[in-house]
Formats: C-alpha cells, sequence, structure tokens
C-alpha cells in the first residue's frame, strides 16, 4: 500500500483529505489553481471556510465544470442542520438555521460535508438542490466513501438511504 503525502501546513486536514480523493491536486491552470480534479474531469473547489461572492463567481466562470464541497460538520453536529430520515433514493428534505448566505452565490453543484452524522451515524455529505433555498428544500444524502469513489474513479453516486429494518446501506 502506498503511502499518502503528508498534508500541507498552509492546508486543513479535512480539505486535504478531500483533496487526496481525487486523482489530481493542486493543478495550475493560467492563474489559479485548482483543489481537485476527478477521474471524469470535473474541478472540485473544496471550502473549509467563508468565501466571497466575488471569488465564488471568479472560480465558478474560471473552470466551468465545477462541484463545490463545503464543510458543514459543525451545523450539523450541533443541531442546526437537521435532515428528515431517507427511506428510499427519492429526495430528502433539509432545514437550516442561520445557514452562511454565500451558499445562494453558488451556481454549481454543492456538496456539504456532514462529518459523521449524529443523525445518522456515518459519514455523509449532503447535494444541495439546484434551486437552492437556503432554509429549506429537497436534495440527497450520499456516503462520503461513494463521493471519494467518484471523485477518484468516475463511479456513480447513488444516494444513501437505510431501509424500514433500520439498516444503514447505500440505494443499489
Amino acid at each position: 500500500m502506498s503511502q499518502q503525502p503528508p498534508c500541507p501546513r498552509n492546508v486543513s486536514p479535512w480539505h486535504w483529505g478531500w483533496q487526496l480523493a481525487a486523482p489530481l491536486r493542486d493543478q495550475q491552470r493560467g492563474a489559479f489553481i485548482a483543489d481537485a480534479i476527478t477521474a471524469l474531469g470535473i474541478f472540485v473547489e473544496i471550502q473549509f471556510s467563508k468565501i466571497s461572492s466575488a471569488h465564488i463567481a471568479v472560480r465558478e466562470r474560471h473552470w466551468g465544470n465545477l462541484v463545490w464541497i463545503f464543510d458543514a460538520r459543525g451545523p450539523h453536529a450541533d443541531g442546526r442542520l437537521r435532515f428528515t430520515p431517507p427511506t428510499s433514493s427519492a429526495p430528502i428534505s433539509y432545514a437550516w438555521s442561520r445557514p452562511p448566505q454565500y451558499l445562494s452565490q453558488c451556481h454549481r453543484p454543492i456538496f456539504l460535508d456532514l462529518g459523521d452524522s449524529p443523525q445518522f451515524g456515518l459519514h455523509l455529505l449532503y447535494r444541495l438542490p439546484d434551486l437552492y433555498d437556503r432554509d429549506s428544500g429537497l436534495g440527497h444524502l450520499y456516503t462520503a466513501e461513494s463521493v471519494r469513489q467518484w471523485m477518484r474513479y468516475g463511479t456513480e453516486l447513488t444516494p444513501w438511504y437505510h431501509n424500514s429494518g433500520n439498516r444503514r446501506r447505500q440505494a443499489a
């Protein structure tokens, strides 16, 4: 097994963990450096902290085919970001008290990293709906591992849900 490169000093361990999921990272194009590029050639911006509307617009315009991964572990852990328990692969609703305003400036797909979810007991990401409503809406949950596989190998993302037997699983 190959050893992963050490985390650079100016990068958070959370950010670095997501960068390592992609086959390419820190790729320069013009004046910009992409956090990660998936096996399918999709650029990934990994955002740990606040970001201005201007920076969002510039990055989206520059990269074009882009998805965002935002750190939402804090709001989910403290109960401000909650979900209805999914029982099928249909979209599920979320409710978010005091969401960050900058998310509404994104025009590309947004994944929220929930970390080890206290609500569901495993590491999940939530894909916000394309027509993002700040306080509530419908989207999908994915396991962190399935998002990593999508980034690394281009595998299809399938929503996560737990069935009526209360066993957690990935949708088939």
